[in-house]
């Protein structure tokens, strides 16, 4: 691996994070390597102290923490952060990522995964199980798909329906960025990994080495959550099936009947919002199971709404 060339370029997204992210920059400046990394940590005009602690880590980290500081919040706009100020300052063959309310655990994590990734061309991507910590109820849980390191299985990706690996687990091969950014239906974690499940082999190592934070004031979990606005709800049903269709023809079709079935359940989701008479005369309802077909015939017939 060449030393005097950045290998790995993580981008961090922070907006008041003011209590979090001093856990999150430490867990970047601590990771040991043997190659350049650099951290693009975008402050979207956070108004507690959050730009000032990460002006602190960028003095005192400069080859490191490079900030990028945004005068009015850009993501109340409606500006996609990431695609206009990220992804032109990346310098990196491999790309991480990491938000400004989680952190990273294990200070060899980038060393684990882009040493595999170095040797083992064929990859993709590779990914690890991560700690997630509810700041309500104080609970620990973990994200974790397998009890073993393996090559993550396509049809596992695809057929769960929500992300698989956090965010914080995964670090791609920057050659796959393209398709990730232009797409915005590609910005949601679940998409954007069938994306890369379809594209190429994803390895899993199974070490904890990120920890996951949810339901924090401010937080996406807690304000922005696709499960309490209707409106972001529908758009995400939306947006899933526009980009597993994508990822459908990019693939050929070699994984056809696992997305149309996943296609499927998010037009379920859809279809829920509408008059219920209309499900009766979708033939593509039927393809979900005779159950549910059942069930929604029942409610169909027997509701006022």
């Amino acid at each position: 691996m060449e030393n005097n060339k950045v290998l790995v370029s993580v981008y961090c997204l922070a907006y008041n994070h003011e209590k979090y992210i001093r856990d999150c920059l430490d867990g970047f400046v601590k990771q040991k390597t043997n190659f350049k990394f650099e951290v693009i940590v975008h402050d979207d005009a956070s108004t507690d102290g959050t730009a000032d602690i990460i002006r602190e880590y960028a003095m005192q980290y400069p080859d490191i923490i490079k900030p990028i500081f945004q005068k009015e919040n850009q993501y109340s706009k409606g500006i996609d952060i990431v695609t206009k100020y990220i992804l032109p300052v990346l310098k990196g063959k491999y790309i991480a990522v990491c938000e400004g309310d989680d952190y990273w655990c294990d200070e060899c994590k980038l060393q684990k995964q882009v040493s595999f990734l170095e040797t083992n061309g064929d990859f993709i991507a590779i990914v690890h199980p991560t700690k997630v910590y509810n700041y309500l109820t104080k609970e620990e849980s973990l994200l974790k798909a397998y009890d073993r390191d393996c090559v993550v299985g396509v049809r596992d990706v695809i057929s769960v329906f929500i992300p698989l690996f956090h965010t914080t687990s995964v670090v791609y091969r920057k050659s796959a960025a393209p398709k990730i950014f232009e797409m915005k239906e590609m910005s949601w974690d679940y998409s954007k990994l069938v994306y890369l499940a379809v594209t190429g082999n994803i390895y899993y190592i199974n070490d904890v080495m990120s920890v996951y934070r949810t339901q924090l004031p401010n937080s996406w979990t807690a304000v922005n959550s696709v499960k309490k606005d209707r409106k972001k709800n529908l758009r995400f049903q939306k947006d899933m099936i526009v980009a597993l269709d994508f990822c459908n023809k990019y693939s050929q079709y070699k994984y056809d009947r696992f997305i149309d079935k996943s296609i499927l359940n998010f037009e379920y989701q859809i279809w829920r919002a509408e008059p219920y008479f209309k499900l009766l005369f979708n033939p593509r309802l039927y393809k979900i199971g005779r159950l549910r077909t059942i069930k929604m015939i029942f409610r169909c017939l027997f509701s006022f709404k």
